[in-house]
């Protein structure tokens, strides 16, 4: 008995220090996020706000859908089969397993990894999860739909066997990326997985780089460099059991300038500007460097699991 007190107090101390060291590290984010908001100007929105938007002038008829405006990169089955790839065989020998797509819009990934438990013989509850009420309204997937902000997760305790995570936390402030992660710590069950893809760069300075290109869009994201990524889900998790390449999502400056967000002449301008003054920061991202300029995000896949 006294064993398991002594364990149950390393185990305590263990996670007080993690949260610590999570905690200076947001407040670092936090203070480099309003540095770059301060130099980039006012009135910036989240991706995610910004999607929203879009997905309501698509629904009534005055633009793209999201799927378009990403050119099918989130409905490609190749790159959907490229994600499942990281999820642990023996996961699909759970019977009845709960599925969580988390910022899901349409869904179209949870539907992909739930018809890999059917053509299993298994059956499979898939929860969709996002704030983006109009992608999933408009989804034809059959699931739970559950409109809210995952960091403030309403899911309940252990209620998930594995939780679907791709391209959300670089759309959240740096403060916000941790807690997303404990809430899915927390949401799932003893044995969980999670399966993560991050948008991620060569370091730091280069996912900085990058972010600065955004604020001209009045659009604050959060990309990351690899291993600051990495660091980040092991901080949280258990165990990390795998880590791979995503598939890269590539996009050009009109098409995203002008055609998504609608840029002004002047913001367009700057933003070119800025380009043109950061190629050797950007360095192998441009596929493009000259104007008009292109980019290619990469991607980290990133399997997680929570202790049985």
């Amino acid at each position: 008995m006294e064993g398991k007190t002594k364990a149950g107090c390393e185990g305590q101390r263990k996670r007080e220090n993690r949260d610590q060291r999570l905690a200076e590290e947001v407040k670092e984010e936090s203070q480099n996020e309003q540095n770059m908001s301060e130099s980039s100007g006012e009135n910036n929105f989240s991706a995610v706000e910004q999607d929203i938007e879009a997905a309501k002038r698509a629904a009534g008829g005055q633009g793209e859908s999201l799927e378009k405006i990403y050119n099918g990169y989130f409905s490609s089955r190749e790159n959907c089969e490229i994600f499942a790839e990281n999820i642990p065989p023996e996961i699909f020998e759970l019977e009845n397993p709960t599925i969580i797509d988390a910022g899901s819009s349409q869904g179209i990934l949870g539907n992909y990894i739930r018809e890999k438990f059917i053509a299993s013989s298994k059956k499979a509850k898939l929860v969709m999860v996002d704030m983006n009420k109009v992608a999933m309204e408009k989804s034809p997937v059959q699931a739970d739909k559950v409109v809210g902000d995952l960091v403030k997760n309403p899911l309940p305790d252990e209620s998930a066997d594995i939780v679907l995570l791709r391209s959300v936390l670089q759309y959240v402030e740096g403060k916000d990326q941790a807690a997303i992660l404990r809430q899915i710590y927390r949401v799932l069950k003893p044995g969980g997985i999670l399966v993560s893809q991050f948008g991620s760069f060569k370091d730091k300075e280069q996912a900085e780089a990058f972010n600065g290109i955004f604020g001209f869009a009045h659009r604050k994201v959060s990309f990351s460099g690899k291993e600051e990524g990495i660091a980040l889900h092991e901080q949280i998790f258990d165990e990390i059991s795998r880590i791979s390449v995503g598939p890269k999502l590539y996009e050009k400056f009109d098409e995203f300038f002008v055609t998504r967000v609608n840029a002004s002449p002047a913001d367009i301008a700057e933003a070119k500007k800025y380009i043109s003054e950061h190629v050797e920061r950007l360095g192998e991202v441009l596929t493009r460097k000259d104007n008009p300029y292109a980019w290619k995000i990469p991607y980290t896949i990133i399997t997680c699991k929570k202790k049985e």
